[in-house]
């Protein structure tokens, strides 16, 4: 996959010691990288689709952050 492609991935928001990452539904992990990591709090643990390009391996720039329908 190339990097600055176009993601909207479902999973689950974790908290971790560097950050921020998704659990995905299909099993991978994605490290995020939110400019305002305190909009984020109240979604950890919670199922949201983060939508934004692909900065890295596994580094996904976000863009937006929904609760999913």
């Amino acid at each position: 996959m190339p990097c600055s492609t176009h993601h909207s991935l479902k999973g689950r928001l974790v908290a971790t010691r560097h950050g921020f990452a998704l659990d995905t539904d299909s099993g991978g992990r994605w490290r995020l990288d939110i400019t305002d990591p305190h909009a984020a709090t109240w979604l950890v643990s919670k199922q949201v689709v983060v939508t934004g390009p692909r900065a890295g391996v596994d580094l996904l720039e976000v863009d937006m952050i929904t609760l999913p329908d």
